[in-house]
């Protein structure tokens, strides 16, 4: 079987991670999908470009209180990425999937099956609270 040679991102959104307790006073996780705009995935200059992310409005346990929590400094990044792939930081930042600050552009490896890697640099332009 062949390696697969593709070291591409091919989508990018964000979500917001916080805790909660239920009505049996139990602590869980929700997430929180934040609505991302004019995002462009460029895969001769390896960047995905995001226009603006966007906190939605508070609802259920998304509390007004929990939305002004939430800052371009620690919103949770997620990456598809080509089959077999693998892909890791490059810049000193946090990991995708951990709350991290995309307040400048961020800057990742994307590892082929195959081993033959591409640097892609995630680019947000603006964020929205409010």
């Amino acid at each position: 079987m062949p390696l697969f040679e593709e070291n591409d991102i091919t989508h990018f959104r964000f979500e917001f991670r916080y805790e909660t307790i239920n009505a049996n006073n139990i602590a869980y996780v929700e997430i929180i999908d934040l609505n991302t705009t004019g995002v462009v995935i460029d895969p001769t200059s390896h960047t995905v470009t995001i226009a603006q992310i966007v906190v939605p409005e508070p609802s259920g346990t998304f509390t007004p209180a929990i939305k002004t929590s939430v800052t371009i400094n620690n919103v949770i990044g997620v990456a598809t990425i080509s089959t077999g792939a693998i892909l890791t930081v490059t810049d000193g930042g946090g990991d995708l999937g951990t709350p991290s600050s995309f307040s400048a552009p961020r800057t990742f490896r994307v590892t082929a099956a195959d081993g033959k890697h591409q640097e892609w640099t995630v680019i947000v332009q603006d964020f929205i609270n409010g």
